[in-house]
Order: C-alpha cells, then sequence, then structure tokens
C-alpha cells in the first residue's frame, strides 16, 4: 500500500512540475504557445494515446483527492489553543497545558499509580477524558470522584477555562508496592512479567513439588515394603 501511494504522489507531483514549468515557459514567451497546442493535439486528443492520458489523468485524480482529504483530517486534529479573553485582551491557553494540569491533579493522590489525559474542545468549555491504573483496596467511586471535582477546579483556577465534563475510566487495579512497566493504554506488567504468567508458573512450581513427594512417598513405601519381606 505505501508503495502506490508513493507512486501516486510521485505521478502527481511529476505532472505538477511539468505543467508548472511549460506555463512558466509559455508567459515568458520560451516556448511558443501554438508549439504547446500542437502537442496537446497530437497527444492528448490523440486515440493512440487515449489509454495512457485515461491513467494518468485518474491518477491525478486520486491524487489531488488524497491531498485534500489529507489537508482537511490535518486541520480537524491539530490542537487549536483555546482563547481565553479578559479586560486587558485575550491569552491562548495550549491542549497540552491543560492536559499536564489534569494529570497532575490525579497524580497528588496516592491510590492513582498512572494516568492518562486527553482534552477535547468544546464550544462553552472543554471536555476532558482519563484514563487511570489504581492500586489494590482503593475506593474507586470516592477517588474518582475527588479527581473529578479537584480538575474542574484546577484547571479553572490556572488557566480560567470552564471543564464541562471529565471522564475517568479505570483502567486496571494493581498491587500498590508493585513497580508498573506499562502505561494506561499498554497491558499491565508488574516486574517485567505478566500476572498471569506469574500465576501459572506457581502452578506449575506446586505440581512439581507435589510430584516430587509423591515419588519420596513411593520409595519409602517400598523400602519398608522390601524389610519387612527380609525380615519375613
Amino acid at each position: 500500500m505505501k508503495l502506490i501511494d508513493r507512486l501516486i504522489n510521485f505521478i502527481f507531483s511529476l505532472v505538477m512540475l511539468v505543467l508548472s514549468l511549460v506555463v512558466l515557459l509559455v508567459i515568458f514567451n520560451f516556448i511558443d504557445s501554438n508549439y504547446i497546442n500542437g502537442l496537446i493535439n497530437d497527444y492528448v486528443w490523440s486515440k493512440d494515446y487515449r489509454l495512457i492520458v485515461i491513467i494518468t489523468s485518474f491518477i491525478v485524480f486520486l491524487a489531488g483527492l488524497k491531498t485534500t482529504i489529507f489537508l482537511s483530517d490535518f486541520k480537524k486534529r491539530r490542537k487549536i489553543p483555546i482563547m481565553v479573553s479578559s479586560e486587558n485582551g485575550s491569552v491562548q491557553i495550549a491542549q497540552e497545558t491543560i492536559e499536564s494540569t489534569a494529570k497532575a491533579v490525579a497524580r497528588t493522590h496516592e491510590e492513582v499509580k498512572d494516568v492518562n489525559v486527553k482534552m477535547i474542545n468544546k464550544n462553552k468549555g472543554v471536555d476532558i477524558y482519563m484514563s487511570i491504573l489504581v492500586v489494590q483496596d482503593t475506593n474507586i467511586r470516592t477517588i474518582t470522584r475527588q479527581i473529578q471535582e479537584e480538575v474542574k477546579e484546577k484547571v479553572h483556577e490556572t488557566t480560567g477555562v470552564l471543564v464541562l465534563n471529565t471522564d475517568i475510566k479505570v483502567k486496571n487495579i494493581v498491587e500498590k508496592n508493585k513497580k508498573i512497566v506499562a502505561t494506561a493504554n499498554e497491558p499491565l506488567v508488574v516486574k517485567g512479567k505478566l500476572k498471569e504468567v506469574e500465576t501459572e508458573t506457581a502452578q506449575e512450581t506446586t505440581s512439581e513439588v507435589t510430584e516430587e513427594v509423591k515419588e519420596q512417598e513411593n520409595k519409602n513405601i517400598e523400602e519398608v515394603t522390601s524389610t519387612n519381606e527380609e525380615n519375613v
């Protein structure tokens, strides 16, 4: 797919380059316009080259359409700063500023081990979406309510931006003293091993010990039996 995209972009760029060069040469009288008209009549409108012209035109159309869509998506994804008006003028607040503020508020709580924040700009304020990891034995309803209230107050206090909604997703629960290797968007990893792997390892170790105990008991029974037979 990348190869096709590169080919389309190359042909589009080549066609645009040739057209631009021809227009400039005609404008500055380096080439006679009648000569260009003759080339167009001989090649572009010729039945012998019709298939090549159609394919080239189609590729240029696709490349232009792709460029238009890409620019449209880029404008949508671009983080537009938030304007805050005051008596002395206006101030632009970057989205990263609000996201960092919300993240700092969540990290003040010991129950929160990791947090990711995303902000969406609305007409009358902003919506904040948070994904967190909390430690075991945490009252999730209490901690999330506290974070929501503190984020709303802190963001408005420091930036003047109104927080309309603060949605929190509790991604997972981890042990308090365990080291977090992954972020809230990745699988939870504890000390380099997944919890499931640790459980499986423990089960395997237990089964191995049980088998060793059984083997030792069988050996003891055989020894007692052979001793009794010798005495008899």
